[in-house]
């Protein structure tokens, strides 16, 4: 996975156009974002085109990426209502794979995939760094999940690959959060 991960690094900008090229086909759109305030800018536009006051979290609202931009501010803010019939998901995506570019979502059980397939918008948010380049990398990703989960009584792991050509509209929102500059520092990058 370190090799996996060193290689991404030292070629990000290469991964992420390979990712966002095969990504964009079928229906998807895929957005930069520099922060939690573009973020908030764009999650307030989809909601807006959709016509809603309403997103489902299929995510803890409470996972380290909604955390940290601030996820469960903005709904609070904006006063949306958080219901499992809202025709707007909101999810992280786990990791990106530029070989293919799909998704990989971790611990995903049949519900979930269903509501995918089932909604009108999803909007997938992760960061730059969270990318490979190839279905072997996300493999070894899968491993490194389980053992890291070894520890805690989860009886199975699912892994999904999730590309965008579902019926509805997809969004994959990359959020920087000042991650590439971190990676441009040798240190950084080996911690």
């Amino acid at each position: 996975l370190n090799v996996a991960l060193k290689h991404s690094v030292e070629n990000l900008a290469d991964e992420l156009c390979a990712f966002e090229r095969k990504f964009v086909n079928n229906n998807a759109e895929m957005l930069w974002m520099n922060d939690f305030n573009d973020v908030f800018e764009c999650l307030k536009r989809i909601k807006n085109e959709v016509k809603t006051k309403e997103i489902d979290l299929l995510d803890s609202i409470n996972n380290p990426l909604f955390k940290e931009l601030g996820i469960k501010s903005f709904i609070e803010d904006k006063k949306i209502h958080i219901s499992p019939k809202a025709p707007l998901q909101l999810m992280k995506a786990d990791m990106m794979i530029s070989e293919t570019g799909q998704i990989l979502l971790v611990d995903k059980d049949f519900d979930y995939i269903e509501k995918l397939h089932n909604s009108k918008t999803n909007i997938f948010i992760t960061t730059v760094d969270r990318i490979v380049s190839s279905l072997n990398y996300a493999e070894e990703y899968s491993r490194y999940v389980r053992m890291s989960y070894a520890s805690e009584s989860i009886p199975q792991m699912r892994f999904t690959l999730f590309g965008s050509s579902l019926n509805c509209k997809t969004y994959l929102l990359v959020v920087d959060n000042q991650r590439s500059e971190l990676l441009k520092q040798k240190v950084q990058r080996q911690a």
